[in-house]
């Protein structure tokens, strides 16, 4: 089940909650995991680039919440920018940006 309410997209698969900030165009852009402690490598050249992280509720089932992994290629960014609540699509999938990773 999903529901949109108030720019949130909240989204219910199999006892997994998600809540992320849904920004203008992104309504049909349901998340299918979340990505905590992230970073990104991207190319000067290409423009292009994936991210690093901790994946949690993947809906797809292919990682156990916790599994580090990288992103396939990058595709379109919600509002143009990484932060917390951005939805962030790749090639293969569309994830929520959780916390960025400090560095420490």
């Amino acid at each position: 089940m999903t529901v949109l309410t108030n720019n949130y997209v909240k989204v219910e698969v199999m006892r997994t909650t998600t809540i992320g900030r849904v920004d203008e165009g992104y309504e049909e852009a349901v998340p299918t995991a979340r990505l905590e402690r992230w970073s990104g490598s991207f190319s000067d050249t290409t423009g292009t680039g994936v991210l690093y992280g901790d994946v949690y509720d993947d809906v797809r089932k292919r990682f156990a919440d916790g599994t580090a992994i990288h992103t396939s290629l990058i595709t379109d960014i919600s509002g143009q920018c990484f932060e917390e609540g951005s939805i962030i699509k790749t090639t293969y999938s569309t994830y929520l940006l959780g916390k960025k990773r400090s560095h420490e």
